[in-house]
């Protein structure tokens, strides 16, 4: 068991950093971000999962258009403000639909410049200025990687305290708005991947507990905190995960590592046979994901193929 707990930590040191970077998921080495097309979704008309996606979708190829028509080069007038908006606006509501096709739709390197400009002369455009932070948070340059392949630490204290202070402003106003919850549960559920993957795991749990208490049917925000409960409060992340496994739908991203969590906790209180049960759930879960959304090697997934028996 000694052995097992040293292994156990090893893994969740290496793999918290692909369950939660952004930059990771879904990423190939040799080809870069996952691009999808529109008929991944389409084909799965049944899927509550392919339709958030395909909304997404639908969403970003509106606002991507919108941008490509307008020929401005530099934003100097209300009128180019103006015209700007539905793109920026639109870039911003895509990806609080599905960010995970974000890079399938990345805007040109000019349009940071151009929001910039935009932004001085309207400051207070909550939603264009969330939409700057997430061409920020998706950037990918080399130089911001370690040679791990993960974010380099210097970039992430970056978009930590950038996220930090956007989320901050967005809390202040007055006048809450439903867009403006959307954010701040976008925000909250960013930073805590990005507590995750710097190892501050108080400030973790807190910004997951923060984005779930926005919206309790949020299922990403839900198996982030019950995620971690499971090195903290056992029972309450077995708790929490039934609940996720009740509310998500059998295609969610999450389904199968949520059994597979759940062997993990049965195995640490060495009922084997129970954590064999929840394990062979996960296998049969996985068979459920759609086929451009494979399951992939979460620390819970690689920990329960190593020591679960089966």
């Amino acid at each position: 068991m000694e052995a097992y707990l040293k292994d156990f930590e090893y893994i969740m040191e290496n793999n918290l950093q692909r369950t939660h970077d952004s930059h990771r998921m879904y990423f190939n080495n040799s080809r870069g971000p996952a691009i999808f097309e529109y008929s991944m979704f389409t084909d799965f008309p049944d899927s509550p999962t392919a339709k958030r996606y395909e909304k997404a979708f639908e969403l970003f190829c509106v606002a991507e258009k919108v941008l490509m028509q307008c020929t401005i080069t530099k934003v100097e007038t209300i009128e180019d403000c103006i015209c700007l908006q539905p793109a920026f606006h639109g870039y911003a509501k895509a990806n609080l639909c599905e960010g995970h096709l974000f890079d399938t739709f990345k805007p040109t390197k000019k349009t940071a410049d151009l929001i910039d400009q935009y932004l001085k002369l309207r400051p207070n455009d909550i939603l264009t200025e969330y939409f700057k932070t997430t061409i920020i948070n998706n950037e990918q340059p080399s130089d911001y990687k370690s040679q791990s392949g993960y974010s380099s630490g210097k970039h992430l204290k970056k978009l930590i305290k950038m996220n930090e202070q956007f989320a901050l402003k967005v809390s202040k106003k007055k006048s809450q708005s439903e867009i403006q919850r959307d954010i701040l549960i976008d925000k909250y559920f960013l930073l805590g991947s990005l507590y995750s993957i710097t190892d501050q795991e108080v400030r973790a749990l807190d910004s997951f507990q923060k984005s779930y208490d926005l919206d309790n049917s949020n299922l990403d925000s839900l198996y982030g905190v019950a995620f971690y409960h499971f090195f903290r409060n056992s029972d309450k992340a077995e708790s929490l995960l039934k609940k996720y496994l009740q509310l998500a739908p059998e295609c969610d991203r999450r389904y199968y590592d949520a059994y597979y969590t759940l062997g993990l906790i049965h195995l640490k209180r060495e009922n084997i046979k129970q954590a064999t049960e929840y394990f062979n759930k996960g296998v049969t879960a996985e068979q459920k994901q759609l086929p451009c959304l494979p399951a992939w090697d979460t620390f819970s997934r690689m920990s329960a193929r190593l020591y679960i028996p089966h």
